[in-house]
């Protein structure tokens, strides 16, 4: 009698963790089994998302990835970034997307020594030059999310995501550096649901493997260019992005 007063309330309670109403995020409470972790869903398959986000940095002397032909750099300038982006997820807890990103500051460049294809083909600008600076980005990503909370309501996810980015920086009237880039990205953040289909994320682009065509303008005439393939660590501000998204 007592083992099937127990296997009834055992039923019973299974039964009401599995029809209670959805978490705050509009997402459901159950954990999906994977081997020996719950896999708690953070996104569901057909789910679309679309969003925006944004960042605020600071440019100097060791954001050198934009200035490939720069040593002896000296500058200081603020830039404001915007990328808007959308995905879908394939299934549960994975997605594709594309992002886009624009940037734009000014600055002020105290001193800069161009390096072109070699030591002997150099060439300095004047010190106290007014800097413009403009960033294009173009990414298709992908994403795997895992949820922290049974609820699905914090989570983090691993994005990869393969990128071209066009910069140019002109240096007063007279001379630009422009560079194309390639980039293979990962790029570790998180993810948290502040209302049922509104969540806000950060992410850093903690290593890439990037191939980098640069070339350097005076006066309307290239005087020099090169090729760099290089990969690393690169958890800088520029590589961060913080924004929010709507779920629907």
């Amino acid at each position: 009698m007592k083992k099937a007063l127990s296997y009834g309330i055992l039923t019973a309670l299974l039964l009401t963790l599995h029809l209670c109403p959805a978490s705050a995020s509009g997402k459901d409470s159950t954990a999906v089994k994977s081997g020996k972790f719950a896999r708690r869903t953070v996104v569901y398959k057909g789910e679309k998302m679309a969003g925006a986000g944004a960042i605020y940095a600071n440019l100097d002397n060791k954001n050198t990835e934009i200035l490939l032909l720069a040593r002896d750099l000296d500058l200081s300038a603020r830039l404001f970034r915007v990328s808007p982006q959308f995905s879908v997820a394939y299934r549960d807890n994975a997605s594709v997307g594309f992002r886009f990103a624009y940037g734009t500051a000014s600055g002020h460049l105290g001193n800069l020594k161009v390096s072109l294809l070699s030591d002997d083909l150099s060439l300095e600008l004047s010190p106290d030059t007014d800097v413009a600076v403009r960033t294009y980005d173009a990414a298709f990503f992908h994403r795997n999310y895992i949820g922290l909370d049974r609820k699905g309501t914090v989570g983090l996810f691993c994005e990869f995501r393969l990128q071209y980015s066009h910069n140019q920086i002109n240096f007063g009237a007279e001379s630009a550096n422009v560079a194309d880039q390639f980039k293979l990205v990962f790029a570790p953040g998180a993810i948290l649901y502040i209302l049922p289909f509104v969540s806000v994320e950060a992410s850093v682009g903690l290593a890439d493997l990037t191939y980098t065509f640069a070339k350097f303008h005076r006066n309307g005439q290239q005087q020099g260019a090169r090729h760099q393939f290089a990969a690393g660590v690169h958890p800088t501000l520029l590589n961060c992005n913080f924004g929010i998204v709507y779920h629907f």
